[in-house]
């Protein structure tokens, strides 16, 4: 999608410009400061690097500033004139290359980057035949991004995370989830327990990925209201959480693999609810 189809962008106020080159300016310490947990949680913001990825945070997303290396802006076409969803101007930043290098997590930058704010989703409204995904414990950045994108790609409504669950903003779990931050409600900091009631309350399924598991995916109906719940693959479920779940399930492992990185065990559930779900009312 070219940012510049977007019709809104036509007779908008001006961008505001400002050009940074030396590392004491406030407003660069400030960006500076959000590459780290601490900051983007004092401030409620946080970076997503790359042209894809600004493009989709235009979109979806309440903006702060839009950050270009110098290089990048003497060569760029499209940020210097987009306007955000909302019709105002958006602040864009040129930053000396090395100050923007500062601020990149990847080996070769784009050079561009803008700075968000956080999303404020809530389990406001359950869907009673919804698709949900409750991840409990998951620490490493790089599965969370993954089970993220999954649940995505097979439409889920929801990815909950309990409070010990590494942190949505951090810059591998959103380069990992490839965008997906964007489409789907992602809650965080949540009591599993509470929400497992709520969703007994609705009539929705909750099923425990568990070795414990006597029971196949594949023979269990997913077609109505169902919620996946995933333990880190270190320690899996604790036991105070995998009780209160409907049912445990497991994944046959014929090799000789002991367990399954929880983005695959994420992604082999839910599609198999999808695949139930086409079978029953076609691809929504």
């Amino acid at each position: 999608m070219g940012l510049l189809r977007n019709k809104r962008t036509r007779n908008m106020p001006s961008n505001k410009l400002t050009n940074i080159t030396g590392r004491d300016n406030p407003l660069y310490k400030r960006i500076l400061y959000l590459t780290t947990k601490k900051g983007r949680k004092e401030f409620g913001e946080f970076i997503i690097e790359g042209r894809k990825f600004v493009s989709e945070a235009l979109l979806f997303c309440d903006l702060c500033h839009i950050v270009m290396s110098e290089t990048f802006f003497d060569k760029d076409t499209e940020f210097k004139q987009v306007n955000d969803k909302n019709g105002y101007g958006v602040n864009i930043i040129v930053l000396a290359d090395k100050l923007f290098g500062k601020l990149t997590t990847t080996e070769h930058p784009s050079g561009v980057l803008a700075v968000c704010k956080k999303f404020g989703h809530a389990l406001s409204q359950i869907k009673t035949n919804g698709l949900y995904v409750l991840l409990e414990d998951i620490g490493d950045p790089g599965n969370l991004g993954a089970i993220i994108r999954v649940a995505d790609a097979a439409g889920a409504d929801a990815v909950i995370l309990n409070p010990s669950c590494a942190e949505l903003y951090n810059s591998k779990v959103l380069r990992a989830a490839a965008g997906s931050v964007f489409h789907i409600p992602i809650i965080e900091n949540m009591e599993l327990p509470c929400v497992i009631r709520k969703f007994k309350e609705s009539n929705i399924k909750t099923y425990a990925a568990h070795l414990a598991g006597a029971t196949y995916p594949y023979n269990i109906p997913f077609s109505g209201g169902t919620a996946f719940l995933i333990g880190s693959e270190a320690e899996g479920l604790t036991q105070q959480t995998a009780e209160l779940a409907d049912a445990f399930v497991k994944l046959p492992m014929p090799g000789r693999a002991e367990s399954l990185n929880a983005a695959v065990a994420s992604g082999v559930l839910l599609y198999e609810a999808v695949r139930q779900r086409i079978e029953m009312d076609g691809l929504r």
